[in-house]
């Protein structure tokens, strides 16, 4: 699967419609995808701590729940009412957090972003670590004991 760009629609599509009703009539479209961009860019900024950006405003599809749980707690928080805000809720929230600190730090794989053309015929294919060789053995027990 390659990444997927996001919008209100799309993340709005994670959350249940007992979370949508309240959240639709007390937060207006614009401010729902200021909180939706501000999302993105928070689960792309755990991406890029390792390295791996794909196109402008997308996520992997292993941070789609992440991204999930933070946009419905930054709505959630936002709303005149408390009792939506469950603890199970909350522990989504901490989960998501906790999954997206693993992916900055590599101890989750994600998937790589497709190649971005910038230009006629150019491709890249992001960062590119050095292959590093392990020296190899010069001498071993048979050519010392002379054999």
């Amino acid at each position: 699967m390659s990444w997927t760009v996001y919008t209100v629609a799309l993340a709005e599509s994670l959350m249940g419609p007992g979370e949508l009703d309240p959240i639709r009539l007390h937060l207006g479209e614009d401010y729902r995808g200021t909180v939706l961009d501000a999302v993105v860019a928070t689960v792309r900024g755990y991406c890029a701590a390792r390295g791996e950006m794909g196109e402008e405003g997308s996520i992997p599809p292993e941070c789609v729940q992440a991204l999930g749980s933070l946009y419905r707690q930054r709505l959630l928080a936002a709303l005149p009412v408390d009792h939506l805000m469950t603890e199970t809720r909350q522990q989504e929230t901490r989960d998501a957090w906790s999954y997206l600190r693993d992916v900055g730090a590599g101890r989750v794989g994600i998937t790589r972003p497709d190649p971005v053309v910038t230009g006629p015929g150019a491709i890249t294919l992001g960062p590119v670590s050095p292959s590093i060789c392990a020296p190899t053995r010069q001498r071993d027990r048979r050519s010392l004991d002379g054999s």
